[in-house]
């Protein structure tokens, strides 16, 4: 799907089939705020002015590039392979008359929400590692970007905020299966990172809304 245009895309996400589903959404917001970041990187790094910051940019944008956007486009695949696949067994479930294999085609339905589980939890755990490279580039990367830079910010918050929504969702759905356990650890420290990112960014939209 990522070969596709944005046209192309957005229309796979308006069929009304469930696939592509929230995931890929998220995971695509993501990729645009992060190139959107890369962009201002380079952009700060062909101003002389910004000289005494060169190091830290192109060090943030290195992990951008070799880290960050590689992982964010490994969660959009994986999403989409995930929801297909509990898709497809959803359908079998509900056409399937023999009560067994009905059963089995359950079981198949629920098991596939910990691998959907697992990548929305790394589409969070990817953004809230890129969060703050992006704050700092707000900080100290090129002035006339800082529009740039904040809605790159506002697009990674959004897409680490919808992959901690989903994965809150699907360990409701589980019932309280047995792998859900050992998530919760990990999503009790996403959302305080999240959290603390989101206060950091409203607090600085409402510090320039006071100062107009």
């Amino acid at each position: 799907m990522l070969d596709l245009t944005g046209k192309e895309i957005l229309s796979e996400f308006g069929k009304g089939i469930g696939m592509p589903g929230s995931g890929c959404v998220a995971a695509l917001a993501a990729l645009s705020g992060t190139q959107l970041l890369i962009s201002v990187c380079k952009l700060t790094t062909s101003k002389e002015r910004y000289s005494l910051v060169y190091a830290e940019i192109q060090d943030i944008r290195k992990q951008l590039e070799a880290v960050c956007v590689p992982a964010l486009e490994d969660v959009f695949q994986a999403d989409e392979a995930a929801v297909k696949n509990m898709l497809r067994n959803r359908i079998l479930r509900d056409k399937e008359t023999d009560l067994v294999k009905k059963q089995e085609y359950k079981q198949l339905a629920l098991d596939g929400l910990e691998t959907a589980t697992e990548t929305m939890m790394n589409l969070c755990d990817v953004c809230l590692d890129i969060i703050p490279m992006a704050l700092q580039v707000y900080k100290v990367g090129l002035r006339s970007a800082q529009g740039d830079t904040a809605v790159a910010i506002s697009t990674l918050l959004s897409a680490a905020s919808s992959g901690l929504y989903t994965s809150l969702i699907n360990i409701k759905l589980a019932k309280g299966a047995a792998w859900t356990i050992a998530k919760r650890s990990d999503l009790e420290k996403y959302f305080g990172r999240l959290h603390e990112y989101q206060y950091i960014h409203s607090g600085r939209l409402a510090t320039m809304y006071n100062n107009i």
